[in-house]
């Protein structure tokens, strides 16, 4: 049996009764950093053997043969598995092997912000971590621009202040919220707007989530960068089967465009 559970984002308090308990069960233990699920259990006094588990190919024989003759728990160093964190292929090699996968809730990052936002959550898109990558910045800056869902990413506390100047310097005026150690003693939840970023300074300390709020405004001119992103993901439709019709009208109902703009843009490249 494979069970994945989710452990405290930041007060150990917050492993549930059924955590400790299939945690206190179960033969081995998969991890993110052995050190901080050490800590872990130590504070609940169990005792189990700890592998560390990233998502490589090269171990797939490894984890197999661990999961038929183990009952396993597979934890992250703080919060759900698979949500921006190593795990997915695990479950697949448990599936593929006909061994029972279960799901323990816990403690989410993402979620814990959703019910601190004080915003109307019937849909939200999140983004993981904001990539270290031009290219790929410069693509979801676009997105947000004709977004109207509100955006979840996370960001690390080195990166927190460039990246909430790009996107002040990409967006100008957007409401966001800021969530900063959640759970902890000194959690934070700060709302503003862009433009008065100049007025906060973020510590390069703890995790961060940013919640970017979408836009009221639900078109506008399109510029370079979003063509460029349109072109690559209506190339994406059509080179996996679907008609240039129907691929421009899944892209033109995602950013609320008119369909005819976003085929014209496919047309421009040719």
């Amino acid at each position: 049996m494979l069970y994945i559970i989710a452990s405290p984002i930041g007060n150990l308090e917050d492993l549930t009764l059924r955590s400790i308990r299939i945690l206190k069960e179960i033969d081995l233990i998969f991890c993110e950093d052995t050190r901080v699920t050490k800590k872990l259990l130590r504070h609940y006094e169990i005792t189990k053997p700890l592998l560390r588990y990233i998502d490589d190919d090269s171990k797939i024989n490894f984890y197999r043969d661990k999961l038929k003759s183990n009952d396993i728990a597979l934890i992250t160093d703080a919060g759900t598995p698979l949500l921006s964190d190593p795990g997915y292929k695990l479950i697949n090699i448990a599936r593929q092997n006909n061994i029972d996968v279960t799901s323990i809730p816990g403690s989410s990052a993402l979620m814990t912000a959703v019910s601190l936002s004080g915003r109307k959550m019937n849909n939200f898109i999140f983004e993981g971590f904001f990539s270290k990558k031009s290219t790929d910045q410069l693509i979801l800056s676009s997105k947000l621009r004709y977004r109207t869902k509100d955006t979840f990413l996370f960001d690390s506390p080195k990166r927190i202040n460039a990246t909430l100047n790009f996107l002040k310097n990409k967006l100008l005026e957007r409401d966001v919220i800021v969530f900063h150690e959640l759970t902890k003693l000194n959690e934070k939840v700060i709302a503003f707007n862009l433009v008065d970023l100049p007025l906060y300074d973020f510590k390069p300390l703890g995790e961060y989530i940013i919640l970017i709020s979408g836009t009221t405004i639900k078109y506008s001119k399109i510029d370079e960068d979003f063509s460029t992103y349109i072109k690559k993901e209506i190339e994406y439709l059509v080179t996996n089967g679907l008609s240039l019709k129907n691929s421009a009208k899944i892209i033109a109902d995602i950013f609320d465009l008119p369909r005819k703009d976003i085929y014209n843009i496919w047309i421009d490249k040719n």
